[in-house]
């Protein structure tokens, strides 16, 4: 191949990344990138780092789970009241995967954002450990509404309905688990 040729594809190849902006989020990039970022927060068990994505007027409803054992009857209601307790909420391992998200705009200039959200959640061990009696799954469903403050993006409600469970329910402080100790 001629180095001319090589030039030309990669100067179309740059031409089109430049046209889509590659490197510039979009608005609708910068709403998604809230909503993994929180959930990253949950994962490094940082308060500051979800503080840095919600709103001081947050409200949080995970009532759905209080079905199967897990969250509040009712809405809760501030960054204060909220940040500390979900990171209380997840002292063990937990890895949270998002997909299918979708970003839709309000009049209001607001921002509705929903997604699939698997959480795996891990017995902490001192030696990792292969055995299905240390994980327990979850399936979610996430709705957020997202405001600009300050410049960027943060959620100002975010609520969560459970799909299914499955694993060692023990591991998320719930009755019914397996009470075997995983194998070290």
């Amino acid at each position: 191949m001629k180095l001319s040729h090589v030039l030309a594809s990669t100067s179309l190849f740059l031409s089109r990344t430049h046209a889509i902006g590659v490197g510039l989020p979009t608005t609708r990039e910068a709403i998604i990138d809230t909503l993994l970022t929180f959930y990253r927060s949950l994962d490094l068990k940082s308060e500051s780092l979800l503080r840095s994505t919600t709103t001081s007027d947050l409200v949080f409803d995970g009532t759905a789970f209080a079905s199967i054992g897990v969250g509040a009857p009712e809405p809760l209601v501030g960054q204060d009241v909220i940040a500390p307790a979900l990171i209380a909420s997840l002292p063990m391992t937990t890895s949270h995967n998002l997909a299918n998200l979708h970003v839709s705009f309000t009049s209001d200039g607001k921002a509705n954002v929903t997604a699939y959200v698997l959480a795996y959640h891990y017995k902490k061990i001192a030696q990792p450990a292969e055995s299905s009696r240390n994980v327990y799954l979850m399936s979610n469903w996430v709705e957020g509404v997202a405001r600009r403050e300050g410049g960027v993006w943060k959620l100002e409600r975010v609520k969560l309905e459970p799909f299914f469970q499955s694993g060692n329910a023990e591991i998320m402080g719930l009755e019914g688990g397996e009470g075997d100790e995983a194998v070290a």
